[in-house]
């Protein structure tokens, strides 16, 4: 019998706390209104915490995704728009923190294949199927569709989001709807009928 080599409940945490920055991040900054001064605190707080996580994940070894790269990134733009003398361009920044979180998990959604890299829904794939399908050319082609059919996601709540500046019902209530109503029941439904199409399932 051959051992199952899924990754365990361990990875499926730290992928669940590599959300935990920016949420806090976007806490503190809607304390008591947002502002100059507050944008720096939630910056820092939040790139704080990302670092501490990576650094976390690099020393247990553990396969840094997409998504931890897409915070990183995400969190080190508002500190250095928040610290450096860029007039007010960290007020508008911080206007539209959403738009612009939902913005670049566009680009990590759709860049990487783009430049011949690992689609990002493969890293969450893999703690759902056994490591032999991993390098089969049936797992690269169902997560390049389902990354891309999120970037697609993703672009169009960060349309929402900066259209509807922010309200809650454009930049919340509009990308869960466009996630759970067709993000996940797509990535929870094209494996199969992708397979029974070529008659692999």
């Amino acid at each position: 019998m051959n051992e199952d080599k899924r990754p365990g409940g361990w990875e499926r945490l730290l992928l669940a706390a590599s959300f935990v920055p920016v949420i806090a991040f976007k806490v503190i900054l809607k304390l008591n209104g947002a502002g100059p001064d507050r944008a720096r605190i939630a910056s820092a707080a939040g790139l704080a915490l990302v670092l501490l996580h990576l650094a976390a994940k690099r020393l247990s070894s553990h396969e840094v995704t997409h998504i931890e790269k897409a915070f990183l990134a995400y969190l080190g733009f508002f500190a250095a728009c928040s610290f450096l003398p860029l007039g007010g361009v960290s007020e508008i920044v911080a206007g539209h923190s959403i738009a612009i979180l939902y913005f670049v998990l566009c680009l990590m959604a759709s860049v990487p294949q783009l430049l011949g890299r690992e689609p990002f829904s493969a890293a969450i794939a893999r703690l759902r199927q056994p490591e032999e399908l991993w390098k089969t050319p049936e797992f690269h082609a169902i997560n390049l569709r389902i990354s891309f059919f999120f970037a697609g996601i993703f672009l169009l709540s960060s349309i929402s989001a900066f259209w509807g500046r922010e309200a809650p019902v454009f930049s919340i209530a509009i990308p869960l709807t466009l996630l759970f109503g067709a993000g996940l029941p797509f990535a929870r439904l094209y494996p199969g009928r992708y397979l029974r199409r070529r008659g692999r399932a």
